[in-house]
């Protein structure tokens, strides 16, 4: 059986550390959607900084953010002046310093397959997240097709500190629909304000970069008290020309997805005769021409196991009251450029991915805070 639990870092903190007042407000993303297709058009606003750092010791400190010289390749600091001033990078930033353009488009992507590139040979100071694209259009029913970068935001930094810390995100983060927005947009497009308000749920931030020896990768799940259960696996009515789960040529409900199975059970017991509530590729019925598959039957008898998205809430994330329990982002050796890579995307195995999320508006606010290792 496969080990879906692909997340690596550490829970446990084995040296004493001391809670250290700063907090880096990172990203404020501006999401617009445009209307006449499936992509989301992102703008990113003009408020990428870092805050001023205040941390009670007496000597001097500091805490900075870069980003690589595209031309030279060296870690530049744009717009840091000296500690206590504020830096600020704006868009113009942002693309001199990546690929960005402020006119990029997204699609839902998947990060399941995980591991086909957190793995051994995944190297921090290089490796890229990956992930999957649609399984519309895609010959492969498990896997589908590597997604297009152009399908998610993705940026590297660099933490720069004088003190050995670890990154952990600030409480005032944030990643929610744009209400006043959705509300116009669902109006004028006769669609349900609390679909279009449903991205603040299926959106996700990750972060990956290192903790000590080991890579470490985190998925932020907003607007959720837990992790996610959400599965990497389904029936899918991938075609909005008909009402009904696709089967392949045996007459066969199909599982797409990553799971590990015996075997896969067909009964009529399976059959999904009437849908509740509004139908999505999630939620339709079962072809009177097909064979349905039975999911609880397949778990109980074939031993179908599917696997999971490990993801965490802003509370997991941020300082926790027991440095024991906490799960930091990233852990930043004193003088070390630490890189870290965010990336932004529609988790598309989210229940919450439905087609009236292409028109929705949502605003994020990433900001980190630090744990200093004692001395």
């Amino acid at each position: 059986m496969s080990r879906f639990n692909e997340t690596h870092s550490h829970n446990h903190l084995k040296t004493r550390l001391a809670i250290f007042g700063f907090s880096v407000s990172l990203l404020a993303l501006s999401v617009s959607i445009l209307a006449t297709s499936t992509y989301a058009w992102y703008r990113l606003a003009d408020l990428l900084t870092v805050d001023a750092i205040k941390i009670g010791y007496s000597h001097g400190s500091s805490f900075k953010i870069g980003m690589k010289n595209p031309t030279t390749g060296t870690v530049e600091y744009p717009n840091y002046s000296s500690e206590g001033e504020q830096q600020t990078l704006t868009n113009d930033t942002l693309k001199g310093f990546s690929s960005f353009t402020g006119t990029e488009t997204l699609d839902p992507v998947s990060g399941m397959y995980q591991s086909n590139w957190l793995n051994a040979s995944a190297d921090p100071a290089t490796t890229l997240p990956k992930f999957r694209s649609s399984f519309y259009g895609s010959s492969d029913i498990h896997q589908a097709n590597e997604a297009s970068p152009s399908n998610y935001l993705q940026f590297e930094f660099y933490f720069l500190s004088d003190r050995d810390v670890y990154l952990f995100l600030d409480s005032s983060t944030s990643l929610a629909a744009n209400t006043t927005a959705n509300a116009s947009i669902a109006k004028a497009k006769n669609l349900s304000a609390d679909d279009l308000n449903a991205v603040g749920k299926c959106a996700r931030v990750s972060f990956y970069s290192t903790i000590g020896a080991d890579s470490a990768y985190t998925i932020y799940e907003p607007n959720v008290s837990a992790g996610s259960t959400t599965y990497f696996s389904g029936r899918l009515n991938l075609t909005d020309d008909d009402r009904y789960f696709d089967y392949d040529k045996s007459g066969k409900e199909i599982l797409y997805g990553r799971y590990t199975a015996d075997h896969l059970v067909y009964s009529e017991a399976g059959r999904s005769s009437s849908v509740s509530g509004k139908e999505t590729a999630f939620n339709a019925l079962s072809d009177p021409a097909a064979t349905p598959l039975d999911i609880p039957a397949s778990i109980n008898e074939g031993k179908l196991v599917r696997a999971k998205e490990t993801s965490y809430s802003l509370s997991a994330l941020t300082i926790p009251d027991s440095v024991r329990n906490g799960h930091p982002l990233a852990y930043c050796p004193r003088g070390v450029e630490t890189r870290v890579v965010v990336s932004v995307y529609l988790e598309g195995w989210d229940l919450d991915t439905v087609e009236s999320i292409a028109y929705a508006k949502f605003n994020l606010n990433l900001a980190f805070a630090g744990l200093y290792q004692s001395l």
